[in-house]
């Protein structure tokens, strides 16, 4: 016996439902504004002839607020930029020309509360330097938020911002002068 059949299915036009989601990228606010602008004035001749030697230092607190994301699977850090006396020197922030003031051979130095606190492995602050952020800032020994964590409220990196001519041979008396010192530092927040 021979048997045959066929089947049909009707067919209906589908619906297509386009679908989109952003995906934010945490950020933290970067305010540093507490700092006092103006120093004063002081006497340099105690950083004549010393290496590293720092004079009106005072307390640079970076306050970060930040807002939950995705790091991208980066660190998060601070970006340290600002022109410094010359490619020897990445560690003396000092504007460029007339705007640097009018004294020779002198720049702000930032200090970190350690040499574990930013990709550089020195106390003083260099250009271009990503500070990290630590998880507790009063203490020298802290851990630092590392790779794929996110930061989601308020932190703080603890700075210090001092006037020095920097290593003993920059220091010598031949090679500086009295005058006023001025600096632009920007600090920018990213996961990296």
């Amino acid at each position: 016996m021979l048997m045959g059949g066929m089947l049909v299915q009707s067919a209906w036009a589908g619906d297509t439902t386009a679908l989109s989601w952003t995906i934010s990228t945490g950020t933290c606010s970067v305010d540093s504004s507490a700092f006092a602008t103006n120093l004063g004035g002081a006497d340099p001749s105690s950083l004549i002839g010393r290496n590293w030697q720092t004079v009106l230092d005072k307390p640079l607190i970076l306050k970060l607020t930040c807002s939950s994301g995705m790091t991208g699977g980066g660190r998060p850090v601070v970006t340290v930029a600002g022109a410094v006396t010359d490619s020897a020197a990445p560690w003396l922030f000092r504007d460029a020309g007339t705007g640097g003031g009018t004294s020779k051979g002198f720049g702000f130095v930032l200090k970190k509360l350690s040499e574990a606190g930013g990709n550089q492995p020195d106390v003083e602050v260099k250009q271009g330097e990503q500070l990290y952020v630590p998880k507790d800032p009063f203490d020298p020994n802290t851990m630092y938020y590392g790779v794929g964590e996110v930061l989601n409220g308020t932190y703080t990196i603890p700075l210090s911002a001092g006037v020095a001519c920097g290593k003993t041979a920059w220091c010598e008396a031949s090679k500086l002068a009295a005058g006023t010192v001025k600096a632009s530092v920007t600090f920018t927040f990213a996961y990296k």
